[in-house]
């Protein structure tokens, strides 16, 4: 079966570059070039695997780089944020070489760990001692409180606009209350979920009800957020590891897989027409609740903005195609004519604030800087590669990406070596590789965030090893 999908997946690569290149309109061998790094780098992240993070990382630039463009010369559709990008040959040629240099860059990350010998972070190792002893007297009551809780600060959040994709936030409560809330939602309840997932694992449970919980949790926090992405990020890092190490057991692993992708496709659509619906309903102003309406009534308004079959058929097939980050980023800064080492300095001081108008908003013209700063905060992102271009340099745009990959690889490292959970692994690995991929906007301010990361890694590594002794001892 997997010589059937390599030559299926073969084929279609072939015949996408053969359009591909047919219809550009720069250098035939500058695409040759661009499409067989791209094509490396997706390729290194499953031809033995290392790490999640860098599995996902491979995907995410290939979609935003490569699929980006050459899906964009064979139906042809404007660019999001191409800024003063002519589209000339001569700067498509300049733009794709930039974005090759990036690909090299991660690929050169990749081969520095492998040489150093890094281990790989995926396979799962049953071990009952790393279980601690109170879990699974409690087990049932745990995950019941974290569903509970995750359904309640959903609610909560949504009701009172506290961490909302695309608005500012409708209530300040005191520091650090919407901080932790949008952390939470973010990533602390996956984490918390890859924890106990791990865990059942070891103490021999089930994983068809885990599973579902992951499911309903990635549900519930995209529509609370109002993120089509977070059900992505969220769920697939725990299908992933479990289809990896083949963990699946109804009528057979294959059986199993085609269940849980039928039911993880389900849940997709389910959540993109619900975030959809509620990104247009509160994005055309609908966003005030009226106290002196009925829920009923509420809930009516809400859903007579939601798009039609034909409407919601057209928006998914953009998103999955042009969502994601890349090329729009390297064309609009590589037309900027203010570029230089000043301008990557002042990107990577850049701090968000309500009200404020990012960087990337001006080198991309885009039409979000003059909407209403006190109700929406949209934004442009230039991406890892247009990030480091802004210093007019491709060696910065090498040297970038390589870092930038080579923090990907050792993280996940160090949370491995924390916890030996390839669940918490995968999550962490999804979120610091999409981190990477969708880099630029206010880059310090991500430090927190993976502080924390660590943090928590650090007391997990502290109940396992306890966990451990206790064990031992006996």
């Amino acid at each position: 079966m997997k010589t059937k999908l390599l030559y299926a997946a073969a084929a279609l690569w072939l015949s996408a570059f053969a359009a591909g290149i047919t219809l550009y309109p720069g250098s035939k061998l500058i695409y040759t070039i661009f499409s067989l790094a791209f094509l490396a780098l997706l390729v290194s992240g499953f031809y033995r695997q290392v790490t999640y993070g860098y599995t996902l990382l491979a995907v995410f630039l290939w979609l935003g780089f490569w699929l980006k463009k050459t899906i964009h010369l064979i139906y042809p559709s404007p660019y999001m944020d191409a800024g003063l990008f002519d589209g000339s040959p001569g700067s498509w040629n300049k733009v794709l070489l930039i974005s090759t240099v990036g690909a090299l860059g991660a690929l050169a990350a990749r081969a520095i760990y492998s040489w150093f010998k890094g281990v790989s972070t995926m396979e799962l190792r049953r071990d009952r001692t790393l279980v601690p002893d109170w879990y699974p007297p409690v087990r049932g009551w745990i995950w019941g409180s974290l569903i509970v809780f995750v359904t309640g600060l959903s609610v909560f959040n949504a009701y009172w606009g506290i961490h909302q994709i695309g608005m500012v936030p409708m209530t300040i409560f005191p520091w650090p209350v919407n901080a932790m809330v949008a952390w939470t939602l973010n990533i602390g309840v996956a984490i918390a979920i890859a924890i106990l997932l791990y865990w059942d694992v070891c103490a021999g449970y089930g994983l068809i009800a885990p599973l579902l919980a992951v499911v309903y949790e990635a549900i519930i926090t995209s529509v609370s957020i109002l993120s089509r992405g977070t059900f992505v990020y969220h769920a697939v890092p725990a299908v992933f590891a479990v289809i990896k190490n083949r963990m699946l057991e109804i009528r057979g692993f294959r059986w199993s897989v085609v269940f849980y992708l039928g039911l993880f496709t389900l849940a997709l659509l389910l959540t993109f027409f619900m975030v959809t619906g509620s990104r247009d309903y509160y994005h055309f102003g609908r966003r005030a609740i009226d106290a002196d309406k009925s829920a009923t009534e509420i809930v009516t308004m809400a859903y007579s903005v939601y798009p039609s079959f034909d409407e919601f058929s057209q928006k998914i097939i953009v998103v999955a195609l042009y969502r994601w980050i890349g090329l729009d980023g390297v064309m609009s800064v590589y037309a900027y004519p203010k570029k230089g080492m000043s301008l990557l300095a002042k990107a990577a001081m850049e701090k968000r604030t309500i009200s404020a108008i990012p960087l990337f908003e001006r080198v991309s013209g885009s039409r979000s800087q003059y909407m209403d700063t006190r109700q929406f905060q949209f934004g442009g992102i230039p991406g890892s590669v247009g990030f480091f271009y802004y210093s007019g340099r491709v060696w910065t745009v090498f040297l970038g990406l390589c870092l930038l990959t080579l923090v990907v690889l050792v993280l996940e490292r160090l949370v491995w070596q924390a916890s030996r959970n390839p669940f918490l692994c995968s999550i962490i690995g999804m979120t610091v590789a999409n981190t990477v991929a969708q880099f630029g906007t206010a880059p310090r301010q991500m430090f927190p965030h993976f502080g924390i990361i660590l943090v928590v890694a650090g007391l997990v590594r502290l109940f396992q090893k306890r966990a451990q002794s206790l064990t031992n001892t006996r």
